[in-house]
């Protein structure tokens, strides 16, 4: 049972998170990207939207450039959860990032299926003073 953890942010390799969380449990690392829109937190790490099909004037297109992880074992979201403060018996508003799959591609825009990602909800990134970065990389 593969799972697969589309990262953009300090769970990416050579930041603070790999390390911590996943250098350990990985089985693969490919360069990926999904279709969204990237904010830096002054906090010091980002957040990601994605799009509603209703969302009105927004660039649908947006990458969101990452990593793509496989771990083989389920357990890495049990640990990844908490890392988020993410909890599906809560409500989503009481999450400060919300876990869901989102279609991944390579960098030649080859479909790499669909795979977890965080993300976090407009309204938890206007609190957290969130800036827009157009290019979709982090840091």
């Amino acid at each position: 049972f593969m799972v697969r953890v589309f990262v953009y942010g300090t769970l990416k390799p050579d930041h603070v998170n790999y390390h911590r969380y996943c250098r350990d449990r990985v089985t693969q690392v490919q360069a990926a990207y999904t279709f969204g829109q990237l904010y830096a937190l002054p906090v010091g790490y980002p957040a990601m939207t994605v799009e509603r099909n209703d969302a009105p004037h927004t660039a649908r297109n947006s990458r969101v450039w990452g990593h793509l992880l496989t771990f083989a074992d389920a357990d890495i979201l049990t640990i990844l959860d908490e890392l988020e403060d993410f909890d599906p018996q809560r409500s989503p508003e009481a999450n400060e990032y919300q876990r869901q799959q989102v279609p991944v591609f390579d960098p030649l825009q080859r479909s790499l299926g669909f795979a977890w990602a965080y993300i976090m909800l407009p309204h938890w990134i206007r609190a957290a003073d969130g800036v827009y970065r157009p290019h979709g990389c982090w840091p």
